[in-house]
C-alpha cells in the first residue's frame, strides 16, 4: 500500500487519479475559477515558458555540491545521486541553497511573471498581489519524507480562501 510520511493512503481515484487538463478554459475564467472551486486545482499547461522553468530549474541545482547528482549527469537535470552529501545543511536552513535560492533576484523575477499573476487573476477573479515569502518546496527520495499536508493561508496569513499556490512538476 503506497503511504506519504508513512501514513498508508488507498490506493483509490480519491488521491490517484489522472488531473484533469484545465488549459483550455484559460480563455474563460468563469469556468476556470468553477474548475478551481469543484476541483481544488486547476492543471494549466505551457503558461509559462518550458525553457524558462528550466534554466531556474539549472540554476537552483546549481548551487548544490556535484556529489548530490547521479554521476555522469548535469546538475540541472535534478537526478538525485541517492547520497545527500554531509556538506549540505538541512533543508529550510541558512547555508542550504533553498535558503538562498528564494531570496535571489532570479527567483524573484520568476515568481514575478505577469503570465502567473494573469492566472492569479482569474482565479481570483480581481486585482492580485505577490506576498513576500515565497516557498521552493524540495525533496529527495533519500529523506524518505515528502512536504507534510498543509494549508498555504496558515502560514501565509492570507484571508480565508484567497491564497493560490503553484506546482512546477518534476521532469523524469
Amino acid at each position: 500500500m503506497p503511504s506519504s510520511n508513512g501514513v498508508p493512503v488507498d490506493f483509490t481515484d480519491r488521491y490517484f487519479a489522472p488531473m484533469q487538463d484545465s488549459t483550455d478554459l484559460l480563455a474563460e475564467p468563469g469556468l476556470l475559477r468553477k474548475r478551481y472551486r469543484e476541483d481544488g486545482y486547476v492543471l494549466l499547461r505551457q503558461v509559462l515558458d518550458p525553457a524558462e522553468v528550466l534554466r531556474i530549474r539549472a540554476a537552483y541545482f546549481s548551487a548544490f555540491p556535484p556529489e548530490y547528482f547521479k554521476a555522469g549527469t548535469q546538475p540541472g537535470d535534478g537526478v538525485f545521486s541517492g547520497t545527500v552529501p554531509a556538506s549540505l545543511p538541512a533543508y529550510g536552513v541558512h547555508g542550504h541553497p533553498a535558503y538562498d535560492f528564494v531570496r535571489s533576484p532570479a527567483y524573484e523575477a520568476f515568481a514575478a511573471q505577469p503570465a502567473l499573476a494573469a492566472v492569479a487573476a482569474a482565479l481570483l477573479d480581481g486585482d492580485v498581489q505577490l506576498i513576500r515569502r515565497k516557498v521552493l518546496r524540495h525533496y529527495d527520495r533519500s529523506s524518505g519524507q515528502a512536504s507534510r499536508a498543509h494549508v498555504d493561508r496558515a502560514y501565509q496569513v492570507a484571508p480565508d480562501g484567497e491564497v493560490v499556490t503553484r506546482s512546477t512538476p518534476r521532469r523524469r
